[in-house]
């Protein structure tokens, strides 16, 4: 079979996979459930594993890369989706090791690294087995930290990198659904980011050290923008399909409201992005928009969950969900 043809073949599959995850109404009657034991019943009729609840969610991801590895040519595009749980594991690994805490509980198990092995790599300093960024990162930590025993630092040096090493492997590869992909993930995630340190009082200085570079919103226009008022900051955006979101953001920014909204907001925006693509017949696109999809549906069941726990009332979680993929 064919590059093309395997595509065709996993879109379709995958697709039929979609046909059955929760939809909204779904997931409306999981947010009306009276107790969290009543969602993992509902859970386990879309087929995830809720005999061990507390690593369900891991477990419905790696099944989910398990299928695509065995029906789609894809490795290689899919790498920025590996990498997000190889980065999110070293942060684990890096804070249990500086703040001397232990949370191997919080690993993941579905990167390209399995999560005993990154933390072999860890604990005998073997850090050339990882990728050049990776490596890097780990060195400028270890630097940094030791100055100023920050841990914040571990979580801007390691996204820094983690962005880095994802453009490049799109420019490798020459994919511009996979560039467009993550321009959208770093100009959204520097919108939500740009606000909450506005709120927090933060200053610009500190926005440039957590911004991400090379999205389609320049770096230079949130530097500008940090002090001008929000009719005068609106401007310096000038990218339309983010109007909306940043109008939010200032909207929030004058009320008490928390910045929710404007994260909803940010995460509809990838969703309707990736919806286009859900039908693309030979390409990587679909396979990419089903890990999204599979993404954000656990990212609802999980505010789901949290919302029982915490006595929130339907209404309240319905009003937190993103819309459905299905």
């Amino acid at each position: 079979m064919g590059t093309a043809d395997r595509f065709a073949y996993a879109s379709a599959r995958l697709h039929s996979i979609e046909n059955r995850m929760p939809d909204k109404e779904a997931l409306f009657r999981m947010s009306e459930a009276v107790t969290t034991d009543d969602v993992l019943k509902a859970l386990a009729e879309y087929g995830y594993d809720t005999s061990g609840n507390g690593q369900m969610f891991d477990a419905e991801m790696k099944k989910t890369f398990s299928l695509i590895e065995k029906i789609a040519p894809a490795k290689e595009q899919l790498m920025i989706f590996y990498l997000k749980s190889d980065y999110h594991n070293l942060k684990v690994l890096i804070k249990s090791e500086r703040l001397f805490t232990e949370n191997d509980h919080l690993l993941y198990d579905n990167g390209y690294y399995a999560s005993h092995e990154l933390s072999q790599i860890i604990r005998d300093r073997k850090h050339e087995k990882l990728s050049k960024h990776m490596a890097e990162a780990l060195h400028r930590i270890s630097e940094e930290f030791a100055k100023t025993g920050d841990p914040q630092l571990i979580d801007i040096i390691l996204d820094e990198a983690y962005f880095a090493q994802c453009f490049d492997i799109a420019r490798e590869l020459d994919n511009s659904f996979l560039k467009k992909n993550l321009q959208l993930t770093v100009d959204t995630r520097n919108i939500i980011t740009f606000f909450r340190i506005k709120r927090l009082k933060l200053g610009a200085g500190f926005l440039k050290k957590v911004l991400i570079d090379e999205g389609e919103i320049p770096e230079k226009a949130f530097i500008a923008a940090y002090d001008k008022s929000s009719d005068d900051a609106v401007s310096e955006f000038r990218i339309s399909r983010y109007e909306e979101l940043i109008k939010l953001g200032y909207e929030l920014l004058e009320s008490a409201d928390t910045l929710m909204r404007l994260e909803k907001l940010a995460d509809e925006i990838h969703i309707s992005f990736m919806k286009k693509y859900r039908y693309v017949p030979f390409g990587i696109e679909p396979v990419i928009a089903h890990i999204t999809a599979k993404e954000y549906e656990i990212k609802n069941i999980r505010m789901i969950l949290s919302g029982i726990t915490n006595g929130l009332v339907p209404d309240t979680i319905k009003e937190r969900l993103r819309m459905s993929y299905a």
